[in-house]
């Protein structure tokens, strides 16, 4: 939960460093349709330019693994995940954030 959703965003880009590194994580990014998010890391990371290449992480990639801003947001990221087959969909927190509201807001769904 968070009431600054795009500082939020920046924060968990942050630890999406070493999933956008991986080989495994890379592929099935890839194949979720962004390949040109990795590819614009790679530049800003290649050039040794760390905010370029989380900037090239987009808002539509962070939004497709994690559900960023209100308690509905979160529940709706849950609930996403379980439909699509998830038996153990979780959250995790992102500094600067309301971890206990949100775990709250999907306790029941989970």
């Amino acid at each position: 939960m968070s009431d600054e959703p795009d500082a939020a965003r920046d924060a968990f880009r942050k630890d999406l460093i070493p999933y956008a590194s991986l080989p495994f994580y890379r592929k099935m990014l890839e194949r979720s349709g962004f390949g040109d998010d990795l590819a614009a890391f790679d530049e800003g990371m290649t050039a040794g330019d760390v905010p370029k290449a989380l900037e090239g992480l987009s808002d539509e990639l962070v939004g497709s693994l994690a559900g960023i801003g209100s308690p509905d947001d979160a529940r709706a990221k849950v609930k996403e995940y379980a439909d699509a087959g998830a038996t153990s969909p979780c959250i995790g927190g992102i500094p600067g954030t309301g971890f206990d509201v949100a775990l709250e807001a999907v306790a029941e769904l989970i």
